[in-house]
C-alpha cells in the first residue's frame, strides 16, 4: 500500500515538474501573428491573422510549429453601378512551419471569394461566390520571442473550375 502511494506520489511530481517546464516555454515563444500579404491566397493583398496552435520538440520532428490562419481582403470596393458593393476574399488555412528562427512553411486551405459581376443577360450586378484550394510553400523568418515576422512563399490556387493560378506572396508582420 505504501509503496503505490510512493509511486503515485513520484509521477504527481514528475508530471508537474514537466507541466511547469512546458507552461514556461509555451509563456516564452509567440502564438499570435498579424500580418499583411501582398499576392497570396488571398489575392492582391490581404489581413491575416494566425495562431499557433501545436508546437513539438523531438528527434523525429525538431522544432515543428502548426498555425491556423485567417485573413480578409478585398479587390473592387465599388460594383458596376458605382455603389459601395465590396469584393470579400477569405483566406482560411493550415501550416506547418519548421525550423528554429528561419522556417520552412508547408501549408493548405480553402480561399472563400465573394465577388460582383455583370449578369450577361440583364446587365444586372449579381454576386458569385466560389471556394477555391490554395497551397503554400516558402520561407518564413519568425524569432521564438516577439516581433517582426517576414514570409515570402509561393501560393497556387487552383479555382473551382479547375484553372491554376500562380501565385507569390511576400508578408510582412509582427508576432505576439
Amino acid at each position: 500500500m505504501n509503496l503505490n502511494r510512493g509511486c503515485l506520489l513520484i509521477v504527481l511530481l514528475i508530471g508537474v515538474h514537466f507541466k511547469t517546464f512546458s507552461q514556461l516555454d509555451s509563456q516564452k515563444s509567440i502564438r499570435n501573428l498579424v500580418y499583411l500579404e501582398a499576392f497570396g491566397a488571398g489575392g492582391y493583398g490581404s489581413l491575416n491573422y494566425e495562431r499557433i496552435i501545436f508546437k513539438q520538440r523531438n528527434q523525429l520532428t525538431p522544432n515543428l510549429k502548426v498555425g491556423v490562419r485567417l485573413g480578409i481582403s478585398t479587390f473592387h470596393l465599388k460594383d458596376f453601378n458605382n455603389k459601395f458593393n465590396p469584393d470579400v476574399i477569405i483566406p482560411v488555412s493550415v501550416n506547418a512551419i519548421f525550423g528554429k528562427t528561419h522556417h520552412l512553411e508547408l501549408g493548405f486551405g480553402q480561399t472563400l471569394s465573394n465577388v460582383t459581376q455583370t449578369n450577361n443577360m440583364t446587365f444586372a450586378v449579381e454576386r458569385q461566390t466560389t471556394l477555391d484550394s490554395h497551397f503554400t510553400a516558402g520561407y518564413r523568418y519568425q524569432k521564438s520571442e516577439r516581433g517582426i515576422i517576414f514570409r515570402l512563399n509561393y501560393s497556387p490556387i487552383i479555382s473551382s473550375d479547375k484553372l491554376y493560378n500562380s501565385w507569390f506572396g511576400l508578408s510582412i508582420g509582427y508576432g505576439f
